[in-house]
């Protein structure tokens, strides 16, 4: 399983994407961490061993991800600048 990323992370734009179940492994983003634009994520339970993000965490633009959830994620793992929005209240 994948446990690090060693630069940035970006997730964006995928029409499909609902949620992280291949990523339960990852631990470490060193860089920035980028979700965006992703129309049908529901969820961020699959990066829930997630513990940290050496950069800045960007959460914005999916519709259908609770906030809190993103908050909760940026909450555990951000080092960096946080920025969520546009996400599901």
């Amino acid at each position: 399983n994948l446990q690090r990323v060693g630069g940035n992370l970006n997730i964006y734009d995928n029409e499909k994407l609902a949620g992280f179940d291949g990523l339960g492994g990852l631990s470490d983003v060193g860089q920035d961490l980028n979700i965006y634009d992703n129309e049908k994520l529901i969820s961020l339970a699959g990066l829930a061993q997630l513990a940290n993000v050496g950069g800045s965490v960007f959460i914005v633009g999916n519709a259908s991800l609770p906030t809190s959830e993103a908050q909760a994620l940026a909450d555990r793992a951000a080092t960096g600048q946080v920025s969520i929005s546009e996400n599901k209240n």
